[in-house]
């Protein structure tokens, strides 16, 4: 749920929203961890984007397809 409490895309009800503010404020480690994945989603944004190589997608493509 802390991705969607901080993302805040529809995913989350403003009720949930409004929960988890009031534990945040009062809980040092759950507002910690909500910090420090924030700092990671918007560093994560900043990195550019590559290509995965075709052998990997092919991997991919053949794990998925396997059941």
């Amino acid at each position: 749920m802390a991705s969607a409490y901080i993302e805040q895309d529809g995913d989350i009800s403003r009720e949930m929203i409004d929960e988890l503010t009031i534990h945040l404020d009062d809980c040092q480690p759950c507002g910690a961890f909500v910090q420090s994945l924030r700092a990671t989603i918007e560093g994560l944004k900043d990195l550019p984007k590559e290509k995965a190589p075709d052998r990997l997608k092919e991997e991919l493509r053949k794990l998925v397809n396997s059941d």
